[in-house]
């Protein structure tokens, strides 16, 4: 026996974001459930929860899907959507969980972007005098993820040692700057920097200097390496827009700023760097990640396996 309750969809919804959301999820986790509640909101909130079918749902994903939405972003209202009634099932609110019974489209693999090594040289040599130089040399060269880069910290750069540490990540949520820990355990780790990074690390450090003494005592004490001219951290989404600014102005072929870090990736395989290594060294779960992610290069390796075995092996027979 279930107790009648009026509770709707968008209370309910409501209930399990303070509930099992806030206390325990990072800030920018927090916000992406945020958006995705508002959907359901907006296309069931008004539903009472009890009287919810998997036909209602099943109209709302369709609708999504009508109106442009994305088939991953419907996977994602789906599964927070799915995680919540199933707390509310256990609350003993509803007897089954209907969205276990709808279908979400479906979603093709994300398509990733990538420089080949000539173009990464074509991109080092013509923004060598942009002020995000250093930004892109992380990106293409270390395989940091544009919130690890723009939370750097000097505390992190050891240059007796030549390492960075990434350790943290940052975002913006409301015009707030949140600066919370990396996404997973793996996230964090200890980067070895070749010594043409670490040379443009010691001349942004040197330009911070010139930056603070042109600020007369105004410039932010953030000690960030990658920052605005007065010590600020940036905007992750003006961010963005000055990378494809500085792309466009210089004639350079459009990728996004975290095609960068997968641009670093298709390197390390084709320089043959072993897949744990590298797997470590972008900060993945595991290599599984790595190998699924990065499967258009590794079917090049394996068409090298085959044709090593034929020139080596089997040519050689009869």
């Amino acid at each position: 026996y279930i107790e009648p309750s009026k509770l709707t969809v968008t209370q309910a919804m409501e209930q399990w974001y303070v509930t099992c959301v806030e206390p325990s999820l990072k800030p920018n986790t927090k916000r992406g459930y945020r958006v995705n509640i508002e959907h359901i909101k907006k296309g069931i909130g008004n539903i009472e929860l009890q009287k919810l079918t998997p036909v209602q749902i099943q109209n709302f994903y369709s609708t999504l899907e009508q109106d442009g939405m994305s088939p991953r972003t419907i996977q994602y209202i789906h599964t927070n959507l799915k995680t919540a009634l199933k707390y509310f099932c256990k609350m003993q609110i509803i007897s089954k969980n209907p969205a276990e019974f709808a279908t979400v489209p479906r979603q093709g693999k994300p398509k990733n972007d990538y420089y080949t090594e000539e173009e990464v040289k074509e991109l080092l040599v013509k923004t060598k005098d942009t002020d995000i130089y250093l930004e892109i040399l992380l990106g293409v060269g270390l395989g940091m993820r544009r919130g690890e880069v723009l939370s750097l910290t000097w505390n992190d750069v050891n240059f007796q040692k030549g390492t960075i540490s990434v350790n943290k990540s940052v975002s913006n949520i409301k015009g707030e700057v949140i600066v919370s820990s990396t996404k997973t355990e793996a996230g964090e780790r200890v980067l070895k920097v070749p010594d043409f990074i670490l040379k443009a690390l010691f001349e942004r450090k040197q330009k911070q200097w010139a930056d603070r003494k042109a600020a007369r005592g105004l410039y932010k004490e953030n000690n960030l390496v990658c920052c605005k001219s007065d010590g600020d951290y940036y905007v992750t989404g003006s961010f963005t827009a000055k990378f494809s600014s500085v792309l466009k102005k210089k004639g350079l072929r459009h990728i996004r700023y975290h095609d960068l870090r997968h641009t670093n990736a298709t390197l390390m395989m084709l320089y043959e760097i072993p897949i744990k290594v590298m797997s470590e060294n972008l900060g993945h779960a595991n290599t599984g990640v790595t190998m699924d992610t990065y499967s258009h290069v590794t079917m090049n390796m394996k068409m090298q396996i085959a044709e090593k075995f034929e020139s080596e092996l089997f040519s050689k027979i009869g």
